[in-house]
Formats: structure tokens, sequence, C-alpha cells
């Protein structure tokens, strides 16, 4: 996240005895506390949202991960390299645009937040080594279960649905994953040969789809 650390004058309160006296002043902040410092978050050098080769101009989608609400949208193209930009939703709205190859490594990054006042400027954005991803206990089982009808968006959409398994620990306590699959749902976010995702449920965890389109506007990249 962006954090901006401004100072202008600061108000001391100092508290006095019964008396009476010195209640407060004013102190001038020392010039290099007035600067403005932007922290600008790095991403990692691989796009961690799947397979890109088959993504096109246009198509979004955006998920509630608990709290967390986010858009994915391809913006543009560039050879045979993709602009997607990730899209963290809230009053203020962090928009991050990566550059990536169809073998998923992010070449660039740009950054820029935007609020109700307006978007700021659009500055360059660090990479870092992506971080490796935690082990998973191999699927156990996995079934196609019954057809699933989501309403999205005053639409009925008939999602295939994927069940897996797996033994969780020691004790062969096992957990199970729900996974909902739609052909017109844009595969920007873990897309598979079902489509795009629609629903992903487990005990511990809900990723679920709010919206999707192909119309995707840039917010970062502007050409």
């Amino acid at each position: 996240m962006m954090r901006e650390f401004a100072a202008g004058l600061a108000l001391i309160s100092v508290l006095a005895g019964c008396g009476g006296g010195e209640l407060s002043r004013v102190v001038d902040v020392p010039v290099e506390l007035r600067q403005v410092t932007r922290v600008i978050p790095a991403v990692p050098d691989r796009h961690p949202y799947g397979d890109v080769s088959k993504l096109k101009i246009g198509q979004w989608a955006r998920y509630a991960d608990g709290a967390r609400t986010f858009t994915l949208a391809v913006v543009a193209k560039e050879g045979d390299d993709s602009w997607i930009e990730v899209i963290e939703e809230g009053e203020t709205r962090e928009a991050s645009a990566r550059l990536v190859t169809p073998e998923g490594a992010v070449k660039k990054a740009l950054f820029r937040e935007i609020t109700k006042e307006g978007a700021s400027d659009v500055v360059a954005q660090p990479l870092e080594q992506a971080a490796r991803r935690p082990l998973h206990p191999a699927v156990e089982g996995s079934r196609e279960g019954e057809t699933v009808t989501v309403r999205l968006g005053g639409k009925e959409l008939a999602c295939r649905q994927m069940l897996v398994w797996w033994t969780t620990d020691s004790d062969g306590r096992r957990q199970t994953e729900s996974l909902l699959w739609h052909p017109e749902v844009p595969p920007v976010y873990e897309g598979s040969e079902l489509g795009g995702l629609v629903l992903r449920k487990s005990a511990a965890r809900t990723v679920e789809l709010l919206a999707f389109g192909t119309d995707a506007r840039p917010l970062v990249v502007l050409k």
C-alpha cells in the first residue's frame, strides 16, 4: 500500500499543575520531516494467478476473498506479452499493471492509486522474487459433482462442479474443496479447461466471483 508521511506544525500539549501554567505551544517540525515519502509495494516476478497464454484483451473478473475484493483485467498487448492489471478495490483503489510473458514471468510493473479526488501519477513498481509456493498435500481424489446454478448480475450460470480431497494430518482428517467453473467466465483467475473460476470453497477459505465481462478499460496502462 502506498503510505504518505507528512508533517507540518505539531501541537504539543503540556499538562501543568493546578496552579495553571503553559497549556500548549506550537513547535516547528524539522524540514526533513515535512517531506512526503511514498512506499510502493513490490510485486512478485511471476504472475500468481494462473496461465495467461489464452487470455484476451478486455477480459476481466472481480472476486471476493474474505474481506478482500480484487479485480483482474487484461488491458493491452505488447508483442506476445499481456498487460494485466490487478486492482485492489476499496475507497482507495490500488491498481498494479504487470507486463506478463506467455510463460508467466513479470517483466515490469506500474502502480497508481485512484480516489474520489482523482488518480495519482503512474510510477514504476519494484519486482521481487516470487515466494516459493507452500507445499500442498497431494490430491488424493477428485470427482465431478452435480451441476450447480449460480445467479450473478441477473444471469444464471449452470456451473460444473469439481470436488477434490486430501488428508491434512497424521490423524487422517480429510479436507474437501468444492470448485465451480463456467466457460463464459474469463479465465483470468485460476482458469481451467472448464472455464473461469466461479467459486472455490473449503472449510478454511471461500473465493467467490462477483462480476465479469469483456470490456475492461485500463486504469494504469494509458496508451
